[in-house]
């Protein structure tokens, strides 16, 4: 790292380990491996055959890191033609309908077309995210439309029928606190178009921090670690710019496909809305049916996790895609489904794919009732099978991943993960 001395020099050509390096240098591996997935999202806007918007969203407690991830990709005068800060609007603002603004000037307020074919950065999404639930179908509604892609258009009585019928790609990263299981169930009804990254960074020790405070101030970092990014970021889009790799500029080897189509189909059945049904029967005694939505369908996830693993290519400098590629995406299937579900996930592959409500209560820390709603509720998205035992039985429930999925098995979680 000796030659990132000055890392604002234009002439200095940077790869993606100098990058990473320096921000594990001033933060940490894996603020630097969320960084990497980042930037994937970005490089992915180069991919010209994706049919539609990436969302992608850090989503982890206050003080983990998300709002640095963001902000080292807020843009300089050099690449304000990539990279848009935006950090808080509504969803109305994409195509506005303000009624104190006359309709031949809305076009000077509308946020689509100024993020078009750019990578929208908003640090603090937890306010749209905490809304009720008669607003966040509103605001999916809206999202959702403007997320495929294809322009969005709206009618009012106030300025009657406008928007924009064009084609309006464009790639969002945000942060958010987690996202609560009511939340998600809610976009599942629009067709989700969110995906999540799990920031469930270990705290640092004592000693680490001390460090890091001896050898330059944060701020300091901050600007070091911004600069090096958006220095990246422009030399990317020097090599490939917006919309400019075809699918048949790059090569997908047949197992690296299968492993992007497993994880959509992960990720499509893991969030599916689950609701319950209660239901009395005998004099004091109630039975709790758990059902799942259909699933959504595999094609347009796969294309999702298709352009950042060719986005994370890219930006390795490679035009195949490889294993490297696909752990990004393996992640954020695991992030994208609700929390206590992926929780109870990891368990169930950490425990050889079978799992006993004894287990489940010694593991996690909570009481049997709990268990036993978890283990119903994942076993109603159709990832693993449930046994249930008679009331009075001295066998304890169980679940069992399902054959399709036992793949989860050979390959490892992660520190951070179990």
């Amino acid at each position: 790292m000796a030659s990132m001395a000055n890392p604002l020099a234009k002439d200095l050509d940077l790869s993606l380990n100098d990058v990473l390096s320096k921000v594990r240098e001033g933060y940490s591996p894996q603020i630097a491996e969320a960084l990497r997935a980042e930037l994937a999202v970005v490089a992915a806007a180069s991919y010209a055959d994706i049919p539609c918007c990436l969302a992608f969203i850090l989503e982890g407690p206050s003080g983990t890191g998300k709002s640095a991830l963001v902000e080292m990709l807020h843009p300089t005068k050099e690449n304000e033609q990539y990279l848009r800060r935006e950090d808080r609007f509504t969803a109305a603002s994409f195509v506005s309908n303000a009624s104190n603004v006359k309709k031949d000037k809305l076009k000077e307020i509308d946020l689509l077309p100024k993020i078009a074919g750019k990578v929208m950065l908003t640090k603090e999404l937890a306010s749209m995210f905490c809304n009720d639930d008669k607003a966040l179908r509103e605001i999916f509604g809206i999202v959702t439309a403007v997320l495929d892609g294809k322009g969005y258009t709206t009618a009012t009585g106030t300025h009657g029928e406008r928007g924009y019928k064009e084609n309006c790609r464009f790639n969002w990263i945000g942060a958010t606190t987690p996202v609560p299981t009511r939340v998600h169930n809610i976009m599942a009804l629009f067709g989700c178009r969110f995906l999540f990254y799990e920031c469930n960074f270990p705290e640092p020790s004592y000693d680490e921090i001390l460090e890091k405070m001896k050898s330059s101030s944060s701020y300091s970092m901050e600007k070091e670690c911004n600069a090096v990014v958006n220095s990246f970021v422009n030399q990317h889009f020097e090599r490939h710019g917006v919309s400019t790799v075809h699918a048949a500029d790059v090569h997908i080897p047949d197992a690296i496909f299968k492993g992007l189509f497993d994880y959509a189909r992960l990720m499509t059945l893991g969030r599916r809305a689950v609701n319950v049904e209660k239901r009395a029967f005998g004099d004091d005694l109630l039975e709790f049916n758990y059902y799942a939505s259909p699933a959504e369908g595999v094609y347009r996830p796969l294309e999702m996790f298709r352009s950042i693993a060719i986005g994370s290519a890219l930006i390795a400098r490679r035009h195949s895609l490889t294993a490297d590629d696909v752990a990004i995406v393996r992640h954020i299937a695991f992030s994208s489904i609700p929390n206590k579900r992926r929780v109870l996930l990891r368990r169930l592959i950490y425990n050889s794919g079978t799992l006993t409500s004894t287990d489940v209560v010694e593991q996690l820390g909570c009481s049997k009732p709990t268990a036993l709603q978890w283990m119903r509720e994942l076993a109603a998205t159709e990832l693993c099978d449930h046994t249930e035992r008679k009331s009075g039985s001295n066998s304890a429930n169980e679940i069992s991943l399902r054959d399709e999925f036992r793949y989860l098995i050979q390959q490892p979680l992660d520190a951070t993960e179990r």
